[in-house]
């Protein structure tokens, strides 16, 4: 599978950004899609109903890699579902708590695991199951379920935070379990000084779609931002190294497009918190050595950038 051995010069980019941004996007989508095609091309010759775990952490991207692997199962002739995980959430009232009293969403208890465990082995054995659908806006499971049905050599793809627990699949077929970890996973560096980790890679994406999709402002992201990557330590890092697949969702262009997204967040950094306001200035001061790209159009409509910054600016 193609790597880049997770470094991203930063001169490199800022030259092709300035030369030629269409090709410096289509080169990132590029690398990303051969990942893909890898994945689809591995599991070409496996036979019987197939379940693929997919994981990552917050803003990897999973979701669209999902949706991305499964176009790529179907035009190799065979049948792809996804399902997520957000839909086996359990309500809120049931939901753990941290210390403080508040639900932890962050955990895998959060899920209903056994009925995850029981539509997997279903589907597995059977072919149909009924899966919940959760409502974030209640924070409640919906009355309606929904019936999934399957063919024998079809692909199911379960995605979510908790997907490598080993746990959600113990009544499966683990023979026919594939498991894949994917998250921003390349840094930007300038020679051997690293500018941007990929942690920060997807701080700057969940800004931005936290503001545009959840109308949540920047330092409330950043606020919480801490305890969601300890959630990430605690609940997906002892498993990444189960995953057969590893996906970088790094797209060498991102700094160049997140720049123009991040310069209005600017404006908030003097009513910020000191600790708030101290993030997001060292996170603007590196985004400002790359060279802006505002022509969000020329990113494809299927992209994973397109998770975070939805369709284009009017």
């Amino acid at each position: 599978m193609p790597f880049r051995y997770g470094r991203i010069q930063k001169d490199d980019v800022n030259q092709l950004a300035t030369e030629n941004y269409f090709a410096l996007i289509a080169q990132a989508e590029h690398f990303f899609e051969e990942q893909l095609d890898a994945v689809a091309d591995n599991m070409e010759d496996s036979r019987g109903l197939q379940v693929i775990c997919l994981a990552g952490p917050s803003s990897s991207g999973k979701t669209t890699t999902a949706h991305m692997l499964r176009q790529r199962f179907i035009a190799r002739g065979r049948d792809s579902r996804v399902i997520s995980l957000d839909d086996f959430y359990l309500s809120e009232e049931e939901s753990p708590r941290r210390a403080d009293g508040t639900p932890d969403f962050e955990t895998v208890e959060a899920l209903d695991i056994p009925c995850i465990n029981h539509c997997i082995q279903e589907l597995q054995e059977t072919g149909r199951t009924m899966i919940p659908s959760f409502d974030f806006h209640t924070h409640a499971r919906e009355e309606q379920w929904r019936e999934i049905l399957c063919g024998e050599d079809d692909i199911i793809i379960l995605e979510g935070l908790h997907a490598l627990n080993p746990r959600l699949t113990g009544m499966a077929d683990e023979s026919r379990i594939t498991r894949i970890y994917v998250s921003a996973r390349s840094k930007f560096v300038d020679g051997e000084e690293e500018i941007l980790s990929p942690k920060e890679i997807r701080l700057m994406r969940r800004m931005v779609r936290d503001v545009a999709q959840r109308s949540t402002e920047p330092e409330k992201t950043i606020k919480m931002w801490e305890k969601v990557c300890e959630g990430e330590r605690l609940y997906i890092d002892p498993y990444r190294d189960s995953a057969r697949f590893k996906i970088d969702s790094t797209m060498d262009y991102e700094p160049c497009i997140f720049r123009s997204y991040l310069e209005p967040f600017m404006c908030r950094a003097v009513i910020m918190e000191e600790e708030e306001r101290q993030v997001l200035v060292e996170l603007w001061n590196k985004l400002i050595c790359f060279r802006e790209i505002v022509d969000s159009a020329a990113i494809p409509k299927d992209s994973v950038i397109r998770e975070f910054i939805g369709k284009d600016r009017e």
